[in-house]
């Protein structure tokens, strides 16, 4: 868990144990499971990198692609009908008025 943080929404309390003492202790190889299962649920730095990288280009050409329809005067149409909302939701705005 080197160069991780963890945030927390809540206060919480850590217990520091020393890697000796847990290798002594270590009954069933449970820290062992745990410290395997910990790096395969966390991406790594350089997958981090990666994603990072991805998102900005879809970022950068969702933008460029957006700019080019509303410089071109290409209107995006709004068609959204009554019919469309969900038949419940109308039921409880309705009722609410």
């Amino acid at each position: 868990m080197r160069n991780r943080r963890i945030i927390a929404t809540t206060p919480v309390k850590c217990l520091l144990i020393p890697n000796f003492w847990l290798t002594q202790h270590n009954r069933a190889n449970i820290w062992d499971r745990v410290k395997s299962f910990l790096n395969s649920k966390y991406p790594s730095n350089k997958e981090l990198l990666q994603k990072y990288v991805e998102n900005k280009k879809w970022a950068g050409y969702k933008r460029d692609y957006v700019n080019e329809l509303m410089k071109n005067g290409r209107q995006i149409p709004l068609d959204t009908k009554l019919y469309d909302v969900p038949y419940s939701i109308r039921i409880n705005a309705i009722s609410t008025d």
